[in-house]
This record gives structure tokens, sequence and C-alpha cells, in this order.
């Protein structure tokens, strides 16, 4: 099954990456052919721990295809599903660290989004135990390990840990060194610690990626160029960050496909405010 799964993954990945509207009938029929050969594996050899790896993996991208398309019931309900399926292929062989991203991944949000629960006594934080099953993969993973750094620098992100995730994709990025996922996490994590020139060179690092990229993403670009005016911004050059967010403006001005209208649409009412605040203040300082 590992083709039709990782074809599926690579879907995803790309879904991910461009913000595309993950509905390719492609991916859909790459996921049935998927469930149906792991399933098959596990009938034919049931104490083979790939089987329910492979059937996990499977159903964790049915999972996020589905909250991707609003379907968040739906999501949940496969995301158990892949969990249960990672933890039959550990419980089979301990040492196929793979399989531990997934689930710790879905324990750490879990706990995240249940955390005004935990003073209830049958609710516990097990945000670190999650943090620590990623952490597995991300040692020692043979196919997941740079997809496990990517999601433990997300989370050390969610959880106000910037130079942690710093560490992660400077690691990440040594390995891929044009991954703009990567660069994503690396632009934010600079943000967060205040290292706005090294934020400002990342931004424009990834700008000059993702316009010479095959694909041109109107969106990505222009939240690109609005992190890069915030970053001059932070400084002190005003002149370079009212380009920047002149530049932005200029793109959402353009629209955007219905599934990113209203992500869209907010970020471009920020950059309005951000280049009559610019202008007032480069007025100001002439």
């Amino acid at each position: 099954p590992a083709g039709h799964v990782y074809r599926a993954g690579a879907f995803q990945v790309r879904s991910i990456d461009y913000k595309l509207a993950l509905d390719d009938p492609e991916f859909d029929s790459l996921l049935a052919k998927a469930l149906e050969a792991s399933q098959r594996l596990i009938e034919m050899d049931p104490d083979n721990p790939w089987g329910y790896f492979f059937l996990g993996t499977t159903l964790g991208y049915d999972s996020y295809a589905r909250v991707y398309r609003g379907d968040w019931l739906g999501g949940v309900m496969k995301g158990m599903s892949s969990v249960r399926e990672f933890h039959k292929a550990v419980d089979r062989d301990s040492s196929l660290l793979d399989a531990y991203v997934g689930i710790g991944t879905y324990t750490y949000w879990r706990s995240r989004k249940t955390e005004f629960l935990h003073w209830l006594p049958f609710v516990s934080d097990e945000s670190d135990q999650g943090i620590a099953l990623v952490r597995k993969t991300a040692a020692g993973g043979i196919y997941n390990r740079y997809t496990a750094l990517s999601v433990l620098a997300s989370i050390e992100l969610d959880a106000g840990r910037p130079a942690r995730a710093r560490e992660l994709v400077v690691e990440g990025l040594r390995r891929y060194p044009e991954n703009r996922i990567f660069l994503w996490e690396r632009g934010q994590a600079e943000m967060l610690l205040h290292k706005y020139a090294d934020a400002s060179n990342t931004y424009e690092r990834l700008l000059s990626i993702l316009r010479s990229g095959h694909e041109s993403n109107v969106y990505n670009e222009m939240v690109c160029l609005l992190n890069l005016a915030r970053a001059k911004t932070g400084i002190g050059d005003s002149i370079a960050a009212f380009r920047m967010a002149q530049q932005a403006l200029a793109l959402g001005d353009r629209g955007f496909p219905k599934h990113l209208s209203t992500r869209g649409e907010e970020k471009t009412d920020e950059l309005r405010q951000m280049v009559e605040q610019l202008s007032r203040f480069n007025t100001s300082n002439k």
C-alpha cells in the first residue's frame, strides 16, 4: 500500500503548501486504494505492524481532508480511527518510530482543545506525553522524521516556545533548504523572538522561492509580503515596510479562490490599515 499512501500524502502536502482546495478526485481515489491495500495486508498478515501503520496513515490523511473541507465531525472520527491503528502498529513493534508522530499529534491537540476541562478529575492534561511521542519520530523515524520535525515545531510555537521551534526548523532546513513549510515556521519563530533582522532574511528567502515556483500563489505571496513588512517595521525600515505592504495589497486586490476568500479579505483589510499607518508615519518623518 505504500505507493498509494504516499502519493496521497504528496497531494495533501501540496494542498497545505499552496493553500489549495483539497478536492482532486485522484486524491480520493488514492485514499480508497490505500485503504483497500492496507486492509488486505492486515488480513494476509495480522501480526505485521506495517499494515496497521499504513492504514493509520491513510485514515489520518482522510481525517485532515474532511476537516479541510469543513466536515469537522467526520474528521474527528477518522482521526480517532487513525490513532487506534497506530496503537495497533506499535503494540506489535514498539520500534516502529514512524507511527508515534500520529499518536503524539492527536494526543497533544486533543489535550489542547480540552484544556478548559482539565480541572475535572477524569480529564487529564496529556500534552507533554503527546510532545514526547512526536519527539520519538523526530529523533529516529525513517519516513516521517522531517514531518515530525515540522509538527514538533508547530507544537512548540503553540506552546509559546519559539526558540525551540526555531532550532527544529533550522535542523529541517539543513536537509531541505528550500522547504517552504519550514521557512514559514522559522519566520514565525523569529518574529516571536523579536529577531526582526533574521525574520526579514527568512521572509525574503521565502518570497524568492515562492516567486520562482512553477505555480504562482497569490495568497501565499501576499502573506509573505505582509510578514516581511512587519519584519521591516521591526528593524525600523519603514520605507521598505511600506513598499512591501503596497505590493502585498496589490496582490490582495486581485481576489482569491472561494476557499480562501474569508482569510484573504481579512489579510487585505489588515494591509490597508498598515499601508495607511506607514504612509502617515513616513510623511511625518520626512
